[in-house]
């Protein structure tokens, strides 16, 4: 998948995604978005262990 295809399925030009990137500058949501989009998943680590944040399709 390209940048331009990411950009265009998250509703966002590729200016913004490339200025998202290069921050690397993500909300939570739009990572949970992205990882949809991806059909892949999200892990986050803490402390406490593994927390597996998972997309529906």
């Amino acid at each position: 998948m390209t940048q331009n295809d990411l950009a265009s399925a998250l509703g966002i030009t590729k200016q913004n995604l490339n200025n998202k990137l290069s921050r690397d500058n993500f909300s939570s949501k739009e990572l949970s978005e992205i990882a949809a989009v991806l059909k892949t998943d999200i892990v986050m680590k803490n402390e406490n262990g593994e927390t597996v944040i998972r997309y529906d399709e």
